[in-house]
């Protein structure tokens, strides 16, 4: 067998056994902003000669921020927000306005070691798509790409991507040992360890652990005292093996396990509208005095669980020295289960008179919710595996002037059970399982009048199904020299989607016809005419397109670029089981995105950097997320994504670095993003169980989840201390962010803030390998919201979101090794 025969023979062995490529990630992510590498392109570039807006957070900068989750990345990353309303496991990013509505495909595509995050499904719940609890250890770097992805990134995005760049095992042995301690009873331990095995086997794994008591207190003596806890642990091993000169294998293996109380927002207006409003404002008057972090849960068991692993492997064969082959593959397995009470509401009924019912006789004091989301009985929230493949091939040709990349891309994300939700809606359950449920309200209106009486009132709702995906990819890129000093790029990539949906949606009530107390309930098929005779539903939906890029960048001389890209992005449709057709389905968007911009390096006497973009997009058939309710409650309300609108994006992103001096550093960037909505065209269904629409935008206003204006500033200054102590330095930053629509109605706005954090750093304490830092987030205490659930005219109440307190702690590494 020759050379070529076996190298080939070994990357194909390795493809079939799901061997996944990564490419060389580079180093210095905190070093001099000029020379820092990225892989945004899926090659290894100075951050300053790549033609697109990026923001790059090395570990150091990571930990001295004290990030440790997407919430927290957001805070520093101007461009980027992120919906929190189920908590960080659940949370979904929104990157240049781009946001993900509720069962969509992720509009900001997260990728880890190359990979795209897994799917979890697109059930009544958000899940996957994300950054695991655990992710933001033992990192090169997070990169923050701004833009449409549309041609070399494996799922097209139409806002951009964060890219997790895990640190590969070295020929080093080395390692370190962190602990962490801070106020709520933070405590964080890390250990990484790095064997170089033999000369051409190298290992490194590491372990990140993560507890912290709640902060927002529980005063309903219901459930536990303390929410707005959290606790993870999770771990990494990665293996590099050299098989020869020229063929590298890379296996990056991860699990993370999350389980806390899970999200509970605050009731904070309401409306004296009987009965909900009027029960929301004895709520509020019984929490009036008793502090910001307060709230009443009414369940007696929440719990919020995330598990998800997941086995990536590379194997890249140097085949000459202009032509690299890479095989990608990943195998991966999400799961959530959870019981939380989403909007907040403990309800306690009178005892006597309670608006026009005369009397609550036995029922007085009992207590329900307005609404509630648990997990089916005998399932989890979300069960989905994902398995990735793709191969690529990059090169150069025309004496390096021309560099190309082309290569196949294949996803498939099933089920591996079935999945639901199980929704107590106005009603009070000791154990909904097994349907031992009252509908009080219901009970209380039998009292009255005929021409007043509503039979039921409550019901639980339940919902049970799978969906899977299937994506095919086809892509290539390149880039050619022109001039010394001139470049041209294109791209192109089609894509084929496929999503199938099949579900279960059934409402059991417990008060009769005639109004009576139902022990056996009455069930109904939430669907309806839409289901077959087992109250079941199955849809497909396809999609297809292309996706390009064109681009020039000009260097006019030595550290200054400019460049301008003309960008179309693609997000696919998809098919949902929980809504009746024909709003089960919808189908892809598209946007047209154009972006001008310069990057510049100076030094002398004040060094730095200073990059700025502007950009425009229009989106077209956009992804709208569209309430659904019944106006007579014949059903439990849910929302449907339709394709509804048109909206222009458009806006300018600067990033800057400044040493005006030694040892004095400032860092800041800002982004102003202007966005309306063009049009809407929501239609509905003639005599459709759903008969009440609330678009999640309106014409002439701003999309959901973007402040108009996002900002922050570091001022970092190395304290001139003697070498023999160490390294001694401080840093503080402030961010800013103004408010953003969050939902319609009238508090459908979430206020701005601006938020102070800071650290101190000793490093090589009296040359030893110990360090020790102070930090602190929040510093100035400032009481804030994230998201809110506006129901003041459905329900009465309007629930909001708490943003985190002010955290402080101490932090102490020991490294050892070479």
């Amino acid at each position: 067998m020759d050379n070529f025969t076996l190298k080939t023979a070994l990357l194909l062995t390795a493809s079939v056994a799901g061997i996944v490529a990564t490419p060389v990630w580079a180093q210095k992510a905190d070093g001099d902003a000029s020379d820092i590498i990225v892989t945004a392109r899926r090659i290894q570039e100075r951050l300053q000669d790549v033609p697109a807006s990026i923001n790059v957070f090395g570990q150091q900068k990571l930990d001295e921020k004290n990030v440790r989750s997407v919430l927290d990345l957001a805070t520093f990353a101007p461009s980027l927000s992120v919906n929190t309303r189920f908590g960080a496991k659940g949370a979904s990013f929104s990157l240049r306005g781009f946001s993900q509505a509720t069962r969509t495909a992720s509009s900001v595509g997260v990728y880890f070691a190359d990979v795209v995050a897994p799917r979890g499904g697109n059930g009544s719940t958000p899940a996957g798509d994300g950054a695991t609890p655990g992710s933001f250890f033992d990192l090169e770097n997070v990169q923050v790409v701004n833009g449409p992805q549309g041609t070399l990134f494996g799922r097209n995005t139409t806002g951009g991507a964060v890219i997790l760049v895990p640190k590969r095992p070295t020929d080093k042995y080395e390692g370190y040992v962190e602990g962490s301690y801070g106020n709520y009873d933070y405590k964080r331990l890390q250990g990484v360890l790095n064997i170089p095995i033999t000369n051409t086997i190298k290992f490194r794994g590491g372990v990140d652990y993560l507890d912290r008591d709640g902060f927002i207190k529980n005063i309903s003596g219901i459930g536990p005292s303390k929410y707005g806890d959290q606790s993870y642990i999770a771990a990494r091993a990665s293996l590099l093996i050299d098989v020869m000169p020229d063929v590298e294998n890379y296996t990056v293996a991860t699990y993370s396990y999350a389980h806390d109380k899970g999200p509970v927002s605050k009731i904070t207006n309401c409306t004296n509208t009987f009965p909900f409003g009027l029960l929301s404002c004895q709520q509020l008057a019984r929490d009036a005095g008793r502090g910001f972090y307060t709230v009443e849960g009414a369940l007696p068991n929440p719990h919020s669980k995330a598990l998800q692993w997941q086995v990536i492997n590379t194997t890249t064969w140097k085949a000459s020295e202009t032509l690299t082959l890479k095989n990608i593959a990943s195998y991966s397995q999400v799961r959530t289960n959870f019981i939380t009470d989403i909007l907040g509401a403990n309800y306690v009924i009178p005892v006597g008179a309670f608006g026009p019912i005369p009397s609550t006789g036995a029922l007085g004091g009992s207590t329900l919710g307005f609404a509630q989301a648990t997990r089916a009985p005998g399932a989890n929230n979300a069960d989905q595996q994902n398995v990735v493949e793709e191969f690529r091939a990059q090169g150069t040709a025309a004496d390096s002037r021309l560099n190309w990349q082309a290569g196949a891309y294949f996803e498939h994300s099933t089920p591996r059970k079935p999945t639901g939700t199980q929704a107590p809606n106005l009603i009070a359950c000791s154990d909904s399982d097994n349907y031992v449920c009252t509908d009080v309200i219901g009970l209380l209106f039998a009292n009255l009048p005929p021409a007043n009486r509503a039979r039921s009132i409550g019901f639980l709702g339940n919902q049970a199904g799978e969906v899977s995906f299937l994506n095919r990819a086809l892509y290539a890129q390149a880039t050619y020299a022109v001039l010394d000093n001139l470049k041209l790029t294109g791209g192109f990539r089609y894509t084929w989607d496929k999503t199938r949906a099949r579900g279960e949606l059934r409402a059991y009530r417990f008060v009769s016809p005639t109004g009576a107390a139902l022990t056996v309930p009455i069930v109904s098929c939430t669907l309806g005419a839409a289901a077959d005779a087992n109250c079941r539903t199955d849809g497909t939906q396809k999609s297809s397109a292309p996706t390009w890029l064109l681009g020039v960048d000009y260097n006019p001389r030595d550290n200054i670029l400019l460049y301008a890209k003309y960008t179309r992005g693609y997000r696919q449709g998809a098919v949902t089981y929980n809504v009746p057709p024909p709003y089960q389905s919808f189908g892809p968007e598209q946007v047209d995105a154009y972006e001008i911009g310069a990057k510049t390096s100076f030094s002398g006497a004040i060094s730095g950097t200073f990059n700025v973009a502007a950009f425009y997009n229009n989106l077209k058939n956009q992804q709208i997320n569209v309430n659904l309710a019944s106006s007579t409650n014949a059903t439990t309300a849910t929302s449907a994504t339709l394709n509804a609108g048109k909206s222009e994006i458009s806006g300018v992103e600067v990033d800057a670095s400044l040493r005006p001096f030694s040892g004095f550093t400032i860092d800041g960037n800002l982004e102003y993003l202007h966005t309306v909505v063009k049009s809407l065209d929501v239609q509905k269904v003639p005599g459709g169980i759903y008969d009440v629409f609330t678009p999640a935008a309106v014409v002439g206003g701003r999309l959901p989840l973007v402040p108009k204006w996002k900002w922050n500033l570091t001022g970092t200054y190395q304290l001139p201390v003697p070498a023999y102590l160490g390294r001694v330095s401080a840093s503080m930053t402030y961010s800013r962010a103004t408010g953003y629509i969050y939902t319609t109605g009238v508090f459908g706005t979430v206020d701005g803030v601006g938020l102070l954090s800071a650290n101190l750093n000793w490093k090589a304490i009296y040359g030893k390998p110990i360090d020790i830092s102070l930090f602190g987030t929040n510093l100035t205490a400032k009481k804030y919201y994230t998201a809110v659930n506006d129901l003041s005219g459905s329900g009465g109440f309007v629930s909001k979101y708490f943003g985190e307190p002010r955290t402080y702690g101490v932090r102490i590494k020991y490294s050892f090794g070479e």
